[in-house]
């Protein structure tokens, strides 16, 4: 009994309330197509801890120019297509409720491949000529994106909060 309740509150720390929601196109991968694969299959002790990321993201916000010295003077929404990884922490203790445990042990970090566009803006298309490309990262539901690194002199660092703009798209 002991090694099925584990089991399940593995369960419960992936696809609870308090993990990542995902858009249309992650459920249909992570769910359907990933789960034959190794790394996303889950194995006699639950889950895998591991979750694949596509999504558009609206709601990264401008905080600094690295060619400037100090933050953004006029931070602006701009929209950034991520690819990468997530990975829950399905260890006990991580991923509890409460503003304390949801900073210092979140229920999971991801990183990848980040597109925005070649100026910040809110829904424009990463995909346009002059796309900057970058990396993100996050701790929990609090996301890092830097972009501009194949242009240095358009690079700019981006922050966001994990949280879906429209259920089941982005």
């Amino acid at each position: 009994m002991a090694r099925n309740a584990e089991k399940l509150r593995r369960y419960e720390a992936k696809y609870g309330s308090r993990s990542a929601r995902l858009n249309g196109l992650e459920a249909v991968l992570n769910f359907y197509v990933l789960q034959t694969i190794p790394p996303f299959r889950g194995n006699e002790n639950g889950p895998s801890p591991y979750e694949f990321i596509v999504s558009y993201s609206t709601s990264y916000v401008s905080v600094y120019l690295p060619g400037q010295t100090q933050l953004a003077p006029e931070p602006m929404l701009g929209s950034v297509f991520e690819l990468g990884l997530r990975r829950y922490n399905l260890t006990k203790g991580w991923g509890q409720s409460g503003l304390v445990s949801q900073f210092l042990k979140p229920a999971y970090w991801t990183a990848g491949l980040a597109i925005s566009p070649e100026r910040t803006g809110f829904f424009k298309s990463p995909f346009e000529s002059g796309s900057r490309y970058g990396v993100f990262g996050s701790y929990g539901d609090i996301k890092v994106a830097w972009v501009g690194l194949n242009d240095s002199k358009n690079s700019e660092i981006l922050l966001t909060r994990q949280f879906q703009f429209i259920p089941w798209v982005f």
